[in-house]
């Protein structure tokens, strides 16, 4: 890793794991997403995915996903190739990176591989800065950042990374430019990683991509009512559908075959639960009332938003 390049010029995959238990080894993912930080645009959702982890469910009451919502899953071994190419050549960071480090590293170890990571963990980022380490919702709250649906993989990895990108202005503005500096500022373990190469790409194994899930005429009521609706809020978690975005969805409800009373009762709860998020304080301001605005658009957007025939 070049660590005398400005920290701004580097590039950065944040990523977010929901587990079935707190224990690596023992408990499994059951869901992943990556988001790309760079000078090519805002932070982006590059990848998201729920995961088959082959033990009972557990912590449903944290991440919301039953066995009913994983049952057709992909397992980590399809996922493999696609995490890594969305992590490799970059520094990865996490909000308390080392549990979700724990995870993906058991998970390659699993298909016999091993790979050591630089990366950055964006709590204790905040104690370098003089800020008190706290959960990820206080500190997106401290620095105007929107959390949108707590303990979702694609949410979480998107605030974490809107999160991050205020949290390197911090360190800039303190005097911290570089990569360098910050390993002499300060002693964390995650600052010793960083002089360790990104992953390439012709580091990964060698596995079967994703299968193509095939197309079927038989509605298979909570799964694909649940792949429908993660494939939107993950569409949504910056609150704008782009094209391509557009186009996956379209897709996904014709192979699903997904008749249209359902895609409008999907978007209706996606609509009420963001709503609910929003005013659980009882009041709504104005960033509220644009965010809601921006994802009724986009619930228009692709298809059907609440209030219309």
């Amino acid at each position: 890793m070049a660590v005398e390049r400005r920290l701004a010029e580097l590039e950065y995959a944040v990523f977010d794991v929901e587990t079935t238990g707190l224990i690596a080894g023992r408990d499994r993912m059951v869901e992943i997403a990556v988001c790309h930080v760079d000078r090519r645009g805002p932070p982006r959702v590059v990848m998201a995915s729920m995961i088959q982890p082959d033990i009972p469910i557990s912590a449903t009451e944290i991440h919301g996903l039953t066995s009913a919502d994983l049952a057709d899953a992909p397992r980590f071994a399809d996922l493999a190739n696609e995490i890594g190419e969305a992590l490799a050549g970059r520094i990865v960071v996490g909000y308390n990176v080392s549990f979700d480090l724990g995870f993906l590293q058991d998970e390659w170890l699993r298909l016999g591989v091993h790979h050591e990571l630089p990366h950055i963990c964006a709590m204790h980022l905040r104690g370098a800065i003089g800020l008190d380490r706290c959960r990820l919702g206080e500190a997106c709250e401290a620095e105007g950042v929107t959390l949108r649906q707590a303990h979702g993989a694609a949410t979480d990895a998107l605030a974490t990374a809107e999160l991050f990108v205020k949290l390197r202005e911090r360190l800039e503005r303190a005097g911290v430019w570089t990569l360098e500096r910050l390993m002499d500022a300060w002693d964390y373990a995650f600052c010793r990683s960083l002089r360790r190469p990104a992953l390439r790409v012709e580091q990964l194994p060698v596995l079967p991509r994703r299968p193509t899930r095939p197309r079927t005429h038989v509605l298979r009521a909570s799964t694909d009512l649940a792949a429908y609706q993660h494939a939107l809020m993950v569409a949504l978690a910056d609150l704008q559908i782009t094209p391509a975005e557009f186009e996956a969805l379209r897709e996904l409800r014709e192979e699903l075959d997904l008749p249209r009373d359902y895609v409008r009762a999907i978007h209706a709860r996606v609509f009420s639960m963001y709503l609910a998020m929003s005013t659980n304080d009882e009041r709504l301001d104005d960033r509220e009332a644009r965010d809601i605005q921006r994802l009724w658009q986009g619930l228009d957007c692709v298809g059907w938003a609440p209030g219309q025939p």
